[in-house]
Parts: C-alpha cells; structure tokens; sequence
C-alpha cells in the first residue's frame, strides 16, 4: 500500500506540470468594478487590431463556467494528505486546465477554509477545510465562490470570518456572504466590455436562520445573504441596472432528488422575473435538470464537484458552460465530471 501511495504521488507531480503549469491569478478574466461608487467604468481591455476593432469587442465569445459543491475536508482531506503530501492541487489535477481556461470559473464552496473555532453540529458534517486547500482553488483557476450555503458556519461565525479573509487574500471573490451590505451586494465583473454580476443566496442552514443570517439590525455582523425576497428582488435589479448579464447563485432544494421542487421551481423563476440572467442551484448533491423561463437559464442543481458521500449518484457532477456573446447568453451546455476514488473530478 505504501508503494501504491507514493506512486500516485509522483505521477500526481508529473500531472501537475501537465495540468497546472502556472498558478492563475483569480479574476485575471475581469476586474471586480463594484461594489462601490468611483469605480473605474473603463476597465474593458484589448489590443486594437488592423481593422480599429477591439480585441475585447461585442462579437469575442466570453466562457463562464460553474462547478457544483467543493467540499475539502473529511475524507478528501486524508486523501489529499496521503497521496500529494498535503498539496491540495492535487484534488484538481484533471479539471485545472479546464477551469483555468474559463474567463470566469465558479464553485460553491461546502467548507469553510480556516483553522479557526469548533464544530458546532454534528461532527460528520461539520466541514473546515485546511487553510492550505485555498491554493488548489487558486491554482485552478476559480475566480468567485458562493459562501452562502447550510455549512457557512459549521465551525462558527469566527471560522466564517476567517475563510472570507483568507479568500480575499487568495484574491477569491466571494458572494452571498459579510456584513449586511456586502452579502446582498452584487460583484461585478467587466470581461471584454461586458458586465456580469453575481449575486448567491441560500435558503437552508444547518444552525438557526437567525444566526447565520445578516442582520439589517445589526449591520456589522458578518453572516450569509439569506433568501428574504424584501432584500434579494432589490439586489437583484440593482444588479440588473448594472449589468449585461445577471448570475444568481441559490442553495435550495432537497438533498439526493433528481428533480427539483415546487419550491426551487416557484423561487427560481421568481428570480428570472426580478432579472437574472441564469439562475444556479446546488445543495441537493446530485445533478437536476434544465431549464428556460421568461428569457433566463435556470440550473436547478449542480450537484457535486469535489465531495466525498459514498451514494454513487452523487459521484457525477455538471458543469456548466456558459457562452456569452454581444452582451447575451449565446448557450448554456451541461457538461459531467466523475468523482474518482481520490476525490478528484475528472471530466467526462
């Protein structure tokens, strides 16, 4: 066994300067112009060519894709210690290229990233992913992750706080999460000319909604973008003034169904109508379907990216790719990963 182990090892570093020649720079596909007034507005790049055209013009294709839950503990963290010595770019051997290739590249982040407070749930989902395991989401490529989902504050609000700091220190964009303001505050992103917004919001929790929630009685405590319509319809179209293009992450739905409820259904759609653009959905761990309302592109659940449950269903994941083209959504294509039995995706 300790002879398989290290020969995984090494055909895992060899892998590495294969897939991940480089770490990219989070957010090297746009530059965050908001939240926040006196934001530069010419942030669009690229080299004029021959025929006066931008390089960043209306007619260059734009690819957004979005990955389903990340979770870097438990069982994937054993694995990532055994068999890459700790180096977290390991779980992202197969898809860094993939991701990395994206002008935007986003998960849903299942774990805090931190070293910091105790589980306060049960301690088999509890999830605190090793303050090390940023550099496997850098090294892929991820430019946003939503934070607002039912493990946000597995190890309290103090290991919460943490992970925020360590992504913004990573240059990891993080949605649906901070204070008040922040949480339900659309960041854009100007890519090529076009502007894209996202925004995340759950609606399950594994502690008490009014604790994990941000309060707009108490501003400054940090906590996750509940979905509260009196506060999401607003970010929604504030988003929608300021933006081609709207993405709304939400954490619904019930966990292992193949298809999605009336409630995700009823929200989703709300969502559309109040302007997003595409609507992205994770929790239930397994893959939904598909669909178009009013204009918009709704995934009702992702399921898993990196994960470690036992369920075979849950070991499939979609990606989606988005293409967008003239400031609108020329396609929305699934595309599947395998979870393999080191945790890592491995696209189809």
């Amino acid at each position: 066994m300790k002879t398989f182990r290290i020969s995984v090892f090494f055909a895992f570093l060899l892998g590495l300067c294969l897939c991940v020649p480089a770490c990219d720079t989070p957010g090297s596909g746009g530059e965050i112009i908001i939240p926040g007034p006196g934001s530069d507005d010419d942030t669009s790049s690229g080299d004029t060519g021959d025929d006066g055209n931008t390089g960043g013009g209306e007619t260059d294709a734009i690819r957004l894709v979005f990955a389903g839950d990340t979770m870097m503990d438990r069982k994937v963290k054993k694995s990532v210690d055994n068999n890459a010595d700790g180096d977290y770019r390991f779980l992202f051997e197969y898809t860094a290229d993939y991701l990395s290739g994206a002008d935007i590249a986003f998960t849903n982040l299942e774990s805090v990233i931190s070293d910091a407070g105790y589980a306060q749930v049960y301690f088999e989902i509890a999830f605190e992913a090793d303050p090390a395991s940023v550099d496997g989401l850098t090294c892929a490529g991820i430019d946003v992750v939503s934070v607002a989902n039912n493990h946000a504050f597995d190890y309290t609000r103090t290991a919460f706080k943490d992970c925020l700091e360590r992504l913004t220190a990573a240059g990891i964009t993080y949605i649906g999460g901070g204070v008040f303001e922040e949480a339900y505050a659309p960041k854009v992103f100007d890519v090529k000319g076009t502007k894209i917004a996202y925004l995340a919001f759950t609606l399950t929790g594994n502690i008490s909604e009014s604790v994990m929630a941000v309060d707009e009685d108490d501003p400054d405590r940090a906590g996750v973008a509940w979905y509260y319509p009196e506060y999401a319809d607003p970010a929604i179209q504030r988003a929608r003034s300021m933006a081609d293009i709207v993405v709304v992450s939400v954490h619904f739905g019930e966990e292992y169904e193949t298809v999605q409820n009336e409630e995700q259904i009823e929200v989703a759609e709300h969502l559309v109508d109040q302007g997003a653009t595409l609507v992205v959905g994770h929790h239930p761990h397994v893959v939904q379907p598909l669909a178009s309302y009013g204009g918009g592109h709704i995934a009702y659940s992702l399921g898993n990216f990196i994960f470690d449950q036992s369920d075979e269903t849950t070991h499939r994941g979609m990606v989606l790719e988005v293409t967008v083209r003239d400031k609108m959504i020329e396609s929305a294509v699934d595309r599947y990963i395998n979870i393999n039995d080191y945790y890592q995706p491995v696209m189809e």
